[in-house]
């Protein structure tokens, strides 16, 4: 069984490029696995492992919550890392509208617990994966200053999702990750 979760595709642009090329430059030193640019998304609700016999009435549940949802202006603001100071292990974007996106994923758990579904009770924190990091890095103390003089740059990237999408994970022959969308609605 394959992880399914609802989220935003980033519809990616030449800011975006440059922005993850220059976090790419940066940290080129370590060995760190980035996320290709077309696998880019915001979980918005993760159901984790679902039956593929599932699949179907999560999708018709999909279509009946997102009707008349709207499409919100999101702002790219901050480069965050998952794991320790002394074990970084994921980098990730975080989004200035987080209030807002937790009420959306709160009120689509409430929705899906009452059409029957045992849904996962983590901590909710709306961030775009972007890269993992090797589990020892070769100095955490460059990768920390490389990471600090990133953050210092002034980022603000505009980004406005079109669909939220029912996604689920497959895990390639070489250990990565591919999301494939099964499911789709149209924001208004």
């Amino acid at each position: 069984m394959n992880n399914l979760f609802l989220g935003y595709r980033l519809t990616t642009n030449d800011q975006i490029s440059n922005t993850l090329a220059y976090y790419r430059k940066m940290l080129e030193s370590f060995r760190i696995s980035w996320a290709p640019e077309n696998n880019l998304h915001l979980t918005l609700f993760f159901y984790g492992k679902s039956d593929p016999k599932k699949v179907d009435k999560v999708q018709k549940s999909l279509v009946d919550y997102s009707d008349g949802l709207k499409a919100m202006d999101f702002e790219i603001h901050r480069l965050g890392v998952f794991g320790s100071r002394y074990q970084p292990k994921v980098l990730w974007w975080g989004i200035q509208q987080e209030a807002q996106l937790k009420v959306q994923s709160r009120a689509f758990f409430e929705y899906m617990q009452a059409q029957g579904f045992i849904m996962d009770r983590q901590n909710f924190v709306p961030h775009i994966t972007l890269a993992k990091i090797a589990s020892k890095l070769h100095s955490t103390a460059e990768f920390w200053r490389n990471f600090e003089q990133i953050q210092q740059q002034n980022m603000a990237i505009s980004w406005i999702p079109t669909h939220v999408d029912l996604l689920q994970s497959q895990v390639e022959g070489n250990g990565a990750t591919s999301y494939k969308t099964i499911g789709s609605v149209k924001l208004q």
